[in-house]
């Protein structure tokens, strides 16, 4: 059987163009279960910088079949497909999938968030029965030699991640956050972990979110206070910082609203 990894990450696509790729849990059965009938065994990995199919085929027919499904997951046309993503097979794809797993592939060199999203997508996988054996075996070298990888470098060293480069700026902006409000716009992961770091940092947490549960949840966690979506522009005008991170396909911050 032949490793390979078909896919397009935040190097070879815009955001707009990955946003198609986004696949929620239901999507990633539906098209690993696909691949798996089709080709051998497979994972799905889906993340806000890239989206790939790991998996393993008997010949380099099966390889291109796992992208042209993957592509028409996404309703690619083929010309898309060729233009935007990228196949590694063999030695080459067993390298890509650790590298990125260790971070160094990230927008973010050593980020260690990757490599919790990458155990997520294995059990997933194992859970929908769209991998077995080999893949576990893989899994955990993988993750035995990632740690390694982390412990025995200066990889990931400190605490690197967007969120963590978001607070950074913003103290070379004003110097102290111990009195700055911090508008989050969106309660996701990202926004989760732009609490997490600028709370901790002295900032006042504000959460405008579309989901009052959500939001009200997000805010509670780090002493903030919730605001509805209707007064996202009110609530721009009384920000000292504003970290945007939602799933709309439409600008959030246009110019009109904080003009």
């Amino acid at each position: 059987m032949i490793p390979y990894v078909v896919g397009l990450n935040h190097e070879h696509a815009g955001v707009e163009v990955r946003e198609k790729l986004a696949f929620s849990d239901s999507k990633k059965t539906s098209v690993g279960r696909e691949i798996r009938a089709a080709i051998g065994e497979v994972v799905v990995v889906c993340t806000c910088n890239r989206t790939e199919i790991f998996g393993l085929a008997v010949d380099a027919g099966g390889v291109n079949r796992a992208g042209q499904l993957l592509g028409q997951a996404a309703d690619f046309s083929d010309e898309m497909r060729a233009n935007m993503f990228y196949t590694h097979t063999g030695d080459a794809a067993l390298e890509h999938v650790y590298r990125v797993a260790a971070g160094l592939e990230s927008m973010v060199i050593g980020e260690p968030q990757i490599l919790g999203q990458i155990k997520d997508a294995f059990t997933h996988a194992e859970e929908v029965k769209i991998s077995a054996d080999v893949m576990g075996k893989i899994q955990q070298h993988l993750l035995e030699t990632v740690k390694r990888a982390r412990h025995e470098s200066r990889v990931g060293f400190g605490q690197v991640s967007i969120s963590t480069l978001a607070v950074q700026l913003a103290r070379d902006i004003f110097e102290c956050l111990a009195d700055k409000t911090i508008t989050l716009v969106g309660a996701g992961e990202m926004a989760e972990l732009a609490a997490q770091h600028f709370a901790a940092a002295g900032g006042r947490i504000v959460v405008v979110n579309r989901s009052e549960e959500r939001g009200q949840a997000l805010a509670g966690r780090f002493n903030g206070s919730y605001r509805p979506w209707e007064s996202l522009g009110a609530s721009l005008s009384q920000a000292d910082v504003v970290v945007c991170s939602t799933a709309s396909e439409e600008p959030v911050l246009t110019r009109e609203l904080v003009a």
